[in-house]
């Protein structure tokens, strides 16, 4: 009986190094995002003829996927005023949410906006301040451009 427990017990032993020594699978790394404007932004109207020239434009970010992490797999880009200007606004039919999709690790996406301002005289010197977000609604991570 005493050789029985012995083995026994050698037996769990053995089985426990054996597990300590098979290899770990690698633990999932959540999706790190970034954003970072790709336009300018300062935008306007020629000051020469506001309601003969360009009133529309765009407003672009890319989102990046860190290295080393998983693929973020439901990424969609957010556009949001923090300001008020009657004169400046997401032209009439530009989305305001922008699906990406997929990102892998070391991968970026871009999303891209367009911004109307009215053509008056009256927009000149005129500002609105906003921000650019990424989600990724499968694990919750979020980067936003910087907000002033």
């Amino acid at each position: 009986m005493k050789l029985h427990s012995t083995l026994f017990i050698s037996a769990v032993v053995v089985a426990a190094l054996w597990q300590s020594a098979a290899p770990q699978s690698a633990q999932a790394a959540p999706p790190v995002l970034s954003v970072t404007p790709l336009t300018w932004n300062v935008i306007g109207l020629d000051s020469n003829t506001p309601a003969t020239g360009p009133n529309r434009f765009p407003v672009g970010a890319r989102v990046c996927n860190a290295a080393g992490a998983d693929a973020a797999v439901d990424v969609s880009v957010s556009f949001a005023w923090d300001s008020a200007n009657v004169f400046v606004n997401l032209r009439p039919g530009s989305l305001s949410v922008i699906a990406l999709g997929s990102i892998a690790a070391s991968s970026c996406a871009d999303a891209y906006f367009e911004v109307e301002v009215d053509k008056t005289a009256a927009a000149f010197d005129t500002t609105r301040r906003y921000h650019i977000t990424a989600t990724d609604s499968a694990t919750s991570a979020t980067a936003t451009t910087a907000q002033p």
